[in-house]
This record gives C-alpha cells, structure tokens and sequence, in this order.
C-alpha cells in the first residue's frame, strides 16, 4: 500500500486532496478489516455512530501524520 501517493500530499485544489485522502483511506479499512462481508455488516452501524466516526478520522489523521514524518524522512535523507 503507497501511503504517499506519487510521492506528495500536496494537491492543486481541496477536492483532489479529498480523493487523495479517500484513496488512502479505502486501503487502510481493507486492511484492518479484511473480511468483506464483515465490513459490509459492520458498515451500518459505523454510518450511524458518530463516536465510530470520529475514531475513524483520528486513526486516519494518525496515518497522515506518520506518512507526512515517513516522506520528510526520505526527503532529508534520515
């Protein structure tokens, strides 16, 4: 799984940052969650607890943030 897509997180615009985040995400709850009909049976109840959600997008800022360490690492030869 490429965790930096092409190498930046930078995007021209917020709506292509946005597709690059949801192609980063999908991905990851793949991997977590491997089983596809166990995701298909949990995503119901995941859509409608917002506590769920909000530990979603804080696991995926987590990703972002070590992706973002991980691509200044390369770049200053760490």
């Amino acid at each position: 799984m490429e965790l930096v897509p092409n190498g930046t997180l930078i995007t021209a615009t917020p709506e292509r940052r946005r597709a690059q985040a949801l192609r980063t995400a999908r991905p990851v709850v793949r991997a977590v969650q491997p089983d596809d009909d166990m995701r298909a049976r949990l995503r119901p109840e995941h859509a409608e607890n917002p506590d769920s959600l909000v530990s979603a997008r804080s696991e995926l800022a987590l990703l972002r943030t070590a992706a973002r360490e991980l691509l200044h690492g390369m770049r200053s030869g760490a």
